[in-house]
Order: structure tokens, then C-alpha cells, then sequence
């Protein structure tokens, strides 16, 4: 099961591995470094522009860089108003 898109796809399909495909994206690291996240849908080239899909990959990811529902949220909305 995909845990997240990129710009060119499915990640899993990119990286091929579940070891590289965890480290893909540490939105989990960022944030525990003070990291203001700032998640955005009009990206060109993103697979999705719907951001609900988007904090679905995010937060039902699997591997350590999993972030919650919250932080999803506010990375879409008090992140970006903050960027």
C-alpha cells in the first residue's frame, strides 16, 4: 500500500525498498526539529490536488516519519498562513 504521492508518483514505486521509502518525506523529523511544515495542493506535478487525500497519505503512512492528524492539519492551514 502506497503511505504517501510525490511529484513523480507513488514513492514505493520510486524507491523500491521499505527501508529508503521510510526515510521518504521526514515530516516526523522536521517537526521534532522546530520545522514549521507547510503543506500546499497547487503544487504542478503533484499526483493530487485534494488535501484531505493528502493528510490521508501523510498521517496513515507507515515507517518512523508519520505524523498526527493535527499536525497534518495545521502544516495545511497555520503552516502555510506562517510561510
Amino acid at each position: 500500500m502506497p503511505f504517501t504521492r510525490s511529484a513523480i508518483g507513488t514513492i514505493h514505486e520510486l524507491v523500491n525498498t521499505e527501508e529508503r521509502a521510510c526515510r521518504a518525506y521526514p515530516y516526523r523529523s522536521l517537526l521534532d526539529a522546530g520545522v514549521h511544515l507547510s503543506y500546499g495542493s497547487d503544487m504542478p506535478g503533484e499526483a493530487t490536488f485534494d488535501p484531505l487525500l493528502s493528510i490521508h497519505y501523510t498521517v496513515n503512512r507507515s515507517g518512523p516519519e508519520r505524523i498526527g492528524p493535527r499536525e497534518a492539519l495545521e502544516a495545511y492551514t497555520l503552516g502555510s498562513a506562517k510561510a
